[in-house]
């Protein structure tokens, strides 16, 4: 997992910075969906989600995509385990819907992000999204870039 702001990914990695600008343009502060970048190998979804406590909430992994989280209005909390995972899920959807759930009471680290900060989990990585973490704060907007995995090497050149 890197937990940045995306001022800093365009500085040090270019490519991702300008996929991370143009995935934004999509958001015109009311349009919410789904939006292809680059085909298929690259999308954004543009959502708005309610928050929910992290005690019971479980954690997911992908196998095929990256998921580059950026918030874009409130403060979320993100779980995650580092590292990859290879134990037992509870659910798993990897064939239809590239996603796995973990048992709800993994013990995990957690990480809040403001407006403007990133996160990205790298294929493998488990994490919880759409947690709660400040008082006051019970929605989010945000944009999930997915990055297939055969894509990945073409943004993340550290310059």
């Amino acid at each position: 997992m890197i937990i940045s702001d995306t001022r800093t990914v365009a500085e040090f990695m270019p490519e991702l910075g300008a996929l991370i600008s143009q995935a934004l343009q999509h958001d015109d502060g009311t349009a919410t969906g789904r939006y292809l970048l680059r085909g298929e190998d690259v999308t954004v979804t543009l959502s708005e989600d309610q928050l929910r406590p992290q005690q019971g909430a479980p954690l997911e992994v992908h196998q095929e995509f990256a998921d580059v989280q950026i918030v874009l209005r409130g403060i979320e909390r993100y779980g995650y385990l580092a590292g990859t995972y290879s134990g037992a899920y509870a659910t798993q959807e990897f064939s239809t819907r590239d996603i796995a759930f973990l048992d709800a009471d993994t013990d995990c680290q957690y990480a809040d992000l403001d407006p403007g900060q990133l996160a990205i989990f790298l294929p493998g990585t488990p994490h919880k999204p759409l947690c709660l973490a400040a008082e006051g704060c019970s929605s989010v907007r945000k944009a999930i870039i997915k990055i297939r995995r055969s894509a990945l090497q073409e943004f993340f050149r550290i310059q």
